[in-house]
């Protein structure tokens, strides 16, 4: 079985211990999150497999282990079974591994913990933790999109759990949304290539464009009316755009993990030999990638700050996908000719990535919530795709600055 086919194949095998909490309701849920998001599910009987997911190319192998509280070293304790026992079940169906614990409640502070234990002793391995709370918090190439946040409060006997605006699905139907309000170069492009540039009619539209299932475009469109985002009538206008933008931006509060990488055979301008590694390149299901933050801002002409080395979003940012772009991750004390950064919401970035000279670029909506948190000169450079872009054709002249 040769690599590349590993990188594009996963199957999902579920094992949960009995006698620790409501394991059929927490694998309904599951079931019923994948579905949402494309994925084909199959029940298995016996005791190797409970579920088959797949998704365009992609299928995972998977071990939930569950934990009966949320203290760190049971979790830790967990998942590390969970990443060894699936990595013996990803050798027997030659594929990737993914591992996920369970408890009755994780808290932020946890995951951030387990997030630090798989990169310490799990070598990138993809993994997850379901909660009893609703939490479903996915990492690796094709999962993000399953995540979903703990609930907050009992919902309404007969009513749907509103849907999360800020998901990975969410802001990519946000900015579906937001499209036709920019100048032509800079809109979004749809699944067929054509320019979203008409107003959204309804949540049936809205999955069209946008290529989701129609319940998820259906449930952010209600999530928007009812806090009062969307104007309720036939056609979708999004209204109290500023405090949109506000808590758009609010929610990537999450510091991401940016990989020192260095040039195989380095040449004179850095930042022209990745546009040019990127031309050549024919990404696979799962090695998606693009220009992000700085970089792209340069290649959308946005160039306001100068002298950073260039980012690039990697979906799956292993030693294989580097070489391939002619990198590889920078030794201990070297300094980086690039930045490498997995993308928390891979379906957001990728699924709005425009070509501008044939480069694969992040979306200029991206580009703003991503460099305003970046410590030299991001907010300098935020406040001034601000002034030109999100003011002028999202807010209005008579708004402030998104803060």
């Amino acid at each position: 079985m040769t690599m590349k086919y590993l990188l594009h194949t996963i199957v999902f095998v579920a094992m949960i211990e009995p006698g620790m909490m409501d394991a059929p309701g927490l694998e309904n849920r599951l079931v019923l999150a994948l579905q949402e998001e494309g994925w084909q599910v199959q029940r298995l009987k016996g005791k190797e497999a409970d579920l088959v997911i797949e998704k365009d190319r992609l299928r995972y192998v998977a071990e939930i282990k569950a934990a009966r509280e949320a203290r760190r070293p049971l979790l830790e304790g967990s998942l590390a079974s969970a990443i060894l026992r699936a990595r013996v079940a990803a050798e027997l169906h030659h594929a990737k591994p993914l591992a996920i614990v369970c408890a009755p409640s994780i808290s932020n502070a946890s995951l951030q913990e387990l997030g630090a234990f798989v990169g310490s002793y799990g070598e990138g391995i993809a993994w997850g933790a379901l909660a009893e709370d609703g939490l479903f918090d996915f990492h690796g190439p094709g999962l993000d999109g399953i995540s979903r946040p703990r609930q907050q409060r009992p919902q309404a006997p007969g009513l749907s759990p509103r849907f999360d605006l800020f998901s990975d699905l969410g802001q990519w139907m946000l900015k579906v949304l937001l499209s036709h309000r920019l100048p032509p170069e800079l809109q979004m492009h749809a699944a067929d290539g054509r320019r979203i540039d008409e107003r959204i009619a309804n949540a049936a539209n809205l999955a069209r464009v946008a290529s989701v299932s129609i319940p998820s475009a259906s449930r952010l469109v209600s999530s928007l009316r009812d806090g009062n985002f969307a104007e309720r009538g036939r056609s979708i206008e999004l209204i109290r755009r500023n405090e949109l933008f506000r808590r758009w931006r609010a929610s990537h509060v999450k510091a991401p993990v940016d990989h020192r990488a260095r040039w195989l055979f380095p040449k004179k301008d850095p930042f022209r030999q990745l546009e040019d590694a990127l031309r050549s390149s024919r990404p696979q299901a799962g090695q998606r990638a693009c220009l992000g933050l700085f970089a792209a801002c340069d290649a959308w002409g946005f160039r306001f700050v100068s002298g950073v080395s260039p980012h690039l979003y990697l979906e799956d940012p292993c030693a294989e996908s580097l070489e391939q772009l002619g990198l590889r991750f920078a030794e201990p004390g070297e300094s980086a000719d690039v930045f490498i950064r997995r993308p928390r919401f891979p379906e957001s970035l990728f699924r709005a990535v425009a070509q501008r000279n044939r480069v694969p670029v992040a979306d200029v909506i991206q580009c703003w919530i991503d460099v305003a948190d970046y410590p030299a000169r991001g907010i300098e450079m935020a406040d001034h795709l601000h002034l030109k872009v999100i003011a002028p054709y999202f807010l209005g002249a008579h708004h402030g600055a998104v803060s």
